[in-house]
């Protein structure tokens, strides 16, 4: 039997429960003061600060063999930009798109064409676009690329974080243009029908240039002998070109046209052998005569006048020894002939390309009146001017013509008269041998030399030394292409009046020398024989007089015949086109993609 006390406890501990439970909570207890602990809820969590929004979102999109195309929103329309691009292989070279926006500004300033406070839709841009990239940067297929953007400011400071992405451009398609391909008659008027506005090659090439090339590879290395001038013989629809103008009379062509894009055929190719009117020999009613004014020992002022001023022709200068050999062989036309060849293989080598003698005759022929001052013939020796009409396949249209002969100058002249003067030998400076030069005429010209005793005693008289030396320094300047006058000046020996003139060699002591002077004009003639005087160096570089040596083994002159004249006209600004090329134009290209190309 549970007693009243009991009951009470129990009756008292469910009272409390029941409060408890209907929401009568009971008093909260210090825990200071030996109550229990309160009860606490989860902290709230900080609210998160948004990202500032990227300066730029870049997008790219829609590749394509040789463009694909670039989204950029910027988040300031006031902001200046830079887009640039290059390979993959480079930006994968630096590591960092940081990198390559740093190397790209460098290298647009070294170029120095941009101003980068002005937006000018090619590299600098400022608010939201859209960019073909094709239409800026030259573009390959099958190609990785990396393209950024970044904020930039004056001096190309990078004002923004560098934003980038990768995308590569696809391969060459065939195209599916179908290109047919016609030339009028006795004409060279191209016509070209397509099913599409796909881009396409068209040029006119001499079939001598293709013939035997296999047609399949023909397109590849058409592409590979274009090179860049490719662009210039790129068409899209239906065309019709006159090629008259750019091509030869009466010779084979075939009008060649096949697609084409980014270095790659797209479509079959098409050979249309034809062949160009015209071209019929016109023989001309012109002669020739000619002066020849101030000669020299190296040669003379030539002056070639047609009766015919509208008459193209040729001209040279032959010495008569040749012009004989010829008459009594082949003959003097076959010499003209012979002599463009040359001329033809010498613009070749400068060129870097075959030039044929039919084209040489278009880059050399004249009209009119000509002069030209020849500086490189041999001395002693007779010439004859000569001269030809020729058109523009180099056929003969006149008779030859042949001048009545001149001679250059001998070396040592018919004057054998020593230069009255006074020759003393001062010694060795540190440039060389001093010697002082006094002329009884103060008004002549002059030269002044020194050689070996040794070499003078082998001659059997001043005027076979003098004559032997004239020839060596000619040689000279004909090689220089320079006069004789022009050679002695720029060494120093070429003097007027009282000089002193240093000889630029070693002089070794005790050996015999000798100093000496001739007379010489402007025009490299001899006008007063030989004065010298013979002396020793010693070992302090000085001077002594002494006597003449004595007559060695005579030395025989030995010259060899001269086989053709110097041609005379090589012009240096002739730029030949490439022999598939119809024109040559400077077109401005587009951006190059890379950094280290």
């Amino acid at each position: 039997m549970i007693k009243k006390q009991t009951w009470m406890a129990i009756l008292a501990t469910v009272v409390l429960l029941a409060g408890v439970g209907c929401g009568d909570s009971p008093e909260e207890i210090d825990p200071d003061k030996g109550g229990g602990t309160e009860q606490e809820g989860p902290e709230k969590p900080e609210p998160e600060k948004p990202e500032p929004a990227p300066a730029f979102v870049l997008m790219l999109s829609e590749a394509e063999a040789m463009n694909f195309r670039i989204s950029v929103e910027s988040d300031d329309p006031q902001r200046n930009y830079f887009v640039g691009i290059t390979t993959r292989a480079d930006f994968d070279r630096l590591k960092t798109a940081q990198a390559v926006a740093e190397t790209l500004v460098e290298l647009e300033k070294g170029y120095g064409t941009i101003d980068w406070t002005t937006p000018d839709d090619q590299l600098i841009y400022r608010g939201n676009k859209t960019i073909d990239a094709g239409r800026i940067w030259s573009l390959k297929p099958k190609s990785d690329y990396a393209v950024v953007v970044f904020g930039v400011g004056a001096e190309g400071a990078i004002t923004t974080d560098v934003f980038h992405d990768f995308i590569s451009t696809t391969a060459v398609m065939p195209s599916q243009n179908r290109l047919s391909v016609s030339v009028a008659p006795e004409s060279a008027n191209v016509s070209v029908t397509t099913t599409n506005a796909d881009p396409y090659f068209l040029d006119c090439i001499a079939t001598s240039r293709i013939e035997g090339y296999p047609t399949d590879k023909l397109a590849e290395f058409l592409i590979g002998s274009y090179g860049s001038a490719i662009s210039e013989c790129i068409e899209t629809g239906d065309v019709t070109r006159d090629f008259t103008r750019l091509l030869e009379e009466d010779t084979d062509y075939c009008a060649v046209a096949f697609g084409y894009l980014g270095g790659y055929p797209t479509t079959d190719i098409v050979v249309v052998p034809f062949h160009t009117p015209g071209g019929e020999l016109k023989p001309q009613d012109c002669t020739f005569s000619s002066t020849v004014a101030d000669i020299t020992l190296q040669g003379a002022t030539i002056t070639i006048k047609p009766s015919n001023p509208a008459t193209p022709y040729f001209w040279q200068v032959y010495n008569t020894t040749l012009i004989e050999s010829y008459r009594k062989g082949a003959g003097v036309a076959q010499l003209m002939a012979d002599g463009l060849a040359i001329i033809a293989e010498a613009l070749s080598e400068q060129a870097g390309i075959e030039i044929t003698p039919e084209k040489a005759a278009g880059m050399v022929t004249k009209t009119g009146n000509d002069s030209f001052v020849y500086t490189t013939l041999d001395p002693a020796t007779e010439y004859c001017v000569m001269a030809v009409g020729l058109d523009n396949k180099a056929r003969q249209t006149t008779e030859v013509y042949i001048s009545q002969p001149f001679k250059t100058l001998a070396p040592g002249g018919d004057v054998f008269a020593p230069m009255e003067c006074t020759i003393t030998v001062n010694g060795m400076t540190d440039d060389g041998l001093s010697v002082t030069v006094s002329p009884a005429d103060k008004q002549m010209t002059y030269v002044g030399m020194a050689g070996e005793a040794e070499y003078y005693a082998e001659f059997a008289s001043d005027a076979e030394y003098l004559t032997d030396d004239l020839l060596l320094w000619t040689e000279m300047a004909a090689g220089e292409q320079m006069s004789l006058v022009e050679l002695l000046t720029e060494y120093g020996f070429f003097l007027q009046g009282d000089q002193t003139y240093i000889f630029p060699e070693n002089f070794t002591p005790g050996n015999l020398y000798l100093a000496y002077t001739y007379g010489l004009n402007q025009q490299g003639e001899v006008t007063a024989g030989m004065q010298k005087t013979f002396f020793t160096i010693d070992e302090q570089g000085k001077a002594h007089p002494a006597a003449a040596p004595a007559v060695s083994n005579v030395r025989k002159l030995h010259r060899s015949d001269l086989h053709l004249a110097a041609y005379s006209y090589i012009p240096d600004a002739t730029r030949p086109a490439s022999p598939f090329l119809n024109a040559w134009t400077n077109i401005a290209p587009k951006r190059t993609v890379g950094l280290f190309e």
